[in-house]
Protein backbone atom coordinates (compact mmCIF):
# COMPACT_ATOMS: atom_id res chain seq x y z
CA UNK A 1 0.00 0.00 0.00
CA UNK A 2 1.03 3.14 -0.73
CA UNK A 3 2.09 5.81 1.45
CA UNK A 4 -0.99 8.24 2.28
CA UNK A 5 0.78 11.15 0.86
CA UNK A 6 -1.94 14.30 1.68
CA UNK A 7 -4.37 12.61 3.70
CA UNK A 8 -6.63 14.62 6.04
CA UNK A 9 -5.39 15.87 9.46
CA UNK A 10 -7.51 17.25 12.36
CA UNK A 11 -4.85 18.97 14.28
CA UNK A 12 -1.06 20.21 14.17
CA UNK A 13 0.31 17.06 15.99
CA UNK A 14 -0.49 14.98 13.27
CA UNK A 15 1.85 16.31 11.70
CA UNK A 16 4.59 14.96 13.77
CA UNK A 17 6.20 11.60 12.71
CA UNK A 18 4.95 11.94 9.11
CA UNK A 19 7.01 10.93 6.34
CA UNK A 20 9.25 13.57 4.77
CA UNK A 21 8.08 13.98 1.13
CA UNK A 22 4.37 13.80 2.71
CA UNK A 23 5.61 17.02 4.93
CA UNK A 24 7.63 18.68 2.39
CA UNK A 25 4.76 18.55 0.17
CA UNK A 26 2.53 19.88 2.19
CA UNK A 27 4.71 22.94 3.24
CA UNK A 28 5.46 23.69 -0.65
CA UNK A 29 1.41 23.44 -0.70
CA UNK A 30 0.64 25.33 1.97
CA UNK A 31 3.07 28.22 1.85
CA UNK A 32 2.84 28.03 -2.38
CA UNK A 33 -0.22 27.13 -3.43
CA UNK A 34 -0.89 30.33 -5.50
CA UNK A 35 2.79 30.60 -7.20
CA UNK A 36 4.26 28.73 -10.42
CA UNK A 37 6.27 25.54 -10.58
CA UNK A 38 9.38 27.66 -9.85
CA UNK A 39 7.75 29.38 -6.58
CA UNK A 40 6.91 26.18 -5.47
CA UNK A 41 10.38 24.84 -6.26
CA UNK A 42 11.75 28.09 -4.07
CA UNK A 43 9.81 26.95 -0.97
CA UNK A 44 11.66 23.58 -0.98
CA UNK A 45 14.63 24.83 -1.26
CA UNK A 46 14.48 27.39 1.09
CA UNK A 47 13.72 24.32 3.42
CA UNK A 48 16.89 22.65 2.04
CA UNK A 49 18.98 24.93 2.70
CA UNK A 50 17.65 25.95 6.13
CA UNK A 51 18.63 21.97 6.64
CA UNK A 52 21.88 21.92 5.09
CA UNK A 53 22.62 24.72 7.22
CA UNK A 54 21.05 22.83 10.59
CA UNK A 55 23.60 19.99 9.33
CA UNK A 56 26.72 21.73 8.88
CA UNK A 57 26.38 23.59 12.22
CA UNK A 58 26.50 27.30 10.27
CA UNK A 59 26.16 30.13 13.06
CA UNK A 60 22.54 30.53 13.54
CA UNK A 61 21.57 26.91 12.85
CA UNK A 62 19.17 26.32 15.74
CA UNK A 63 17.17 28.96 14.90
CA UNK A 64 16.06 26.57 12.31
CA UNK A 65 15.71 23.18 13.77
CA UNK A 66 17.20 21.29 16.11
CA UNK A 67 18.04 17.66 13.50
CA UNK A 68 19.31 18.25 10.10
CA UNK A 69 15.53 16.52 9.02
CA UNK A 70 12.58 17.94 6.90
CA UNK A 71 10.18 17.65 10.08
CA UNK A 72 12.29 19.41 12.29
CA UNK A 73 13.28 22.05 9.85
CA UNK A 74 9.55 22.69 8.85
CA UNK A 75 7.57 21.95 12.18
CA UNK A 76 10.51 23.86 14.20
CA UNK A 77 8.11 26.76 16.13
CA UNK A 78 7.63 30.24 14.01
CA UNK A 79 9.48 29.17 10.97
CA UNK A 80 6.27 28.78 8.45
CA UNK A 81 3.05 30.83 9.00
CA UNK A 82 1.49 28.03 6.44
CA UNK A 83 2.26 25.21 8.91
CA UNK A 84 -0.27 25.55 11.12
CA UNK A 85 -2.58 26.11 8.03
CA UNK A 86 -6.05 24.31 7.02
CA UNK A 87 -3.55 23.86 3.46
CA UNK A 88 -0.97 21.90 5.70
CA UNK A 89 -3.40 19.92 7.30
CA UNK A 90 -6.06 19.18 4.78
CA UNK A 91 -4.58 19.74 1.26
CA UNK A 92 -6.47 19.63 -1.72
CA UNK A 93 -5.50 16.46 -3.58
CA UNK A 94 -7.04 16.69 -6.88
CA UNK A 95 -5.62 20.10 -7.31
CA UNK A 96 -2.73 21.12 -9.87
CA UNK A 97 -1.37 22.72 -6.86
CA UNK A 98 -1.16 19.96 -4.53
CA UNK A 99 0.20 17.63 -7.74
CA UNK A 100 2.91 20.08 -8.09
CA UNK A 101 3.72 20.03 -4.54
CA UNK A 102 3.96 16.52 -4.01
CA UNK A 103 6.07 15.97 -7.24
CA UNK A 104 8.56 18.37 -6.17
CA UNK A 105 9.13 17.00 -2.60
CA UNK A 106 9.25 13.58 -4.48
CA UNK A 107 12.23 14.43 -6.72
CA UNK A 108 13.49 17.07 -5.07
CA UNK A 109 17.18 16.13 -6.02
CA UNK A 110 16.67 16.17 -9.45
CA UNK A 111 15.08 19.87 -9.49
CA UNK A 112 16.76 22.94 -10.85
CA UNK A 113 17.51 25.61 -7.55
CA UNK A 114 16.01 28.97 -8.20
CA UNK A 115 16.99 30.90 -5.19
CA UNK A 116 20.74 29.59 -4.78
CA UNK A 117 21.32 30.09 -0.74
CA UNK A 118 18.26 32.38 -0.14
CA UNK A 119 16.49 30.71 3.77
CA UNK A 120 13.85 32.96 3.82
CA UNK A 121 10.39 34.25 1.77
CA UNK A 122 8.10 36.75 1.93
CA UNK A 123 4.86 37.81 -0.52
CA UNK A 124 6.22 40.85 -2.21
CA UNK A 125 3.89 42.98 -0.11
CA UNK A 126 5.39 41.35 3.46
CA UNK A 127 8.77 42.17 1.87
CA UNK A 128 7.96 45.84 1.25
CA UNK A 129 6.69 46.45 4.57
CA UNK A 130 9.91 44.65 6.19
CA UNK A 131 12.23 46.57 4.21
CA UNK A 132 14.12 49.80 3.86
CA UNK A 133 12.94 52.17 1.27
CA UNK A 134 15.68 50.70 -1.21
CA UNK A 135 15.20 47.22 0.03
CA UNK A 136 18.44 46.92 1.15
CA UNK A 137 18.11 45.81 4.60
CA UNK A 138 15.49 44.08 6.28
CA UNK A 139 13.48 45.07 9.55
CA UNK A 140 11.23 42.45 10.16
CA UNK A 141 12.75 41.26 12.99
CA UNK A 142 12.77 44.38 15.13
CA UNK A 143 16.57 45.32 13.94
CA UNK A 144 18.34 46.06 10.80
CA UNK A 145 20.04 42.94 8.51
CA UNK A 146 21.55 43.25 5.72
CA UNK A 147 20.26 41.93 2.35
CA UNK A 148 22.90 39.80 0.90
CA UNK A 149 21.19 37.21 -1.85
CA UNK A 150 17.64 38.03 -3.38
CA UNK A 151 15.55 36.35 -6.11
CA UNK A 152 11.84 37.55 -7.27
CA UNK A 153 9.43 35.02 -8.44
CA UNK A 154 5.88 35.40 -8.55
CA UNK A 155 4.44 36.86 -5.69
CA UNK A 156 7.89 35.63 -3.13
CA UNK A 157 10.90 37.48 -2.54
CA UNK A 158 13.62 34.58 -1.01
CA UNK A 159 16.14 36.34 0.50
CA UNK A 160 19.26 35.89 2.75
CA UNK A 161 20.86 38.08 5.07
CA UNK A 162 24.23 38.98 6.13
CA UNK A 163 26.09 36.82 8.61
CA UNK A 164 23.93 33.33 7.61
CA UNK A 165 25.55 31.19 5.38
CA UNK A 166 24.46 27.74 4.52
CA UNK A 167 27.66 26.47 5.28
CA UNK A 168 30.33 26.93 7.96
Amino acid sequence: MAYPYGEPLENYDELEGRDSVDLLARIIYAEASTESKEGKRGVAFVIQNRKELVRNKAPHHKEFGKKATFESVILHPGQFNGAESDQMLKPVLKSKAWKDSLDIAQNLSDQDNPIGTCLWFNGVKVFQKNTTSNEKYYTGWGGKAKIVEREDIGDHVFFRVEGYSVTK
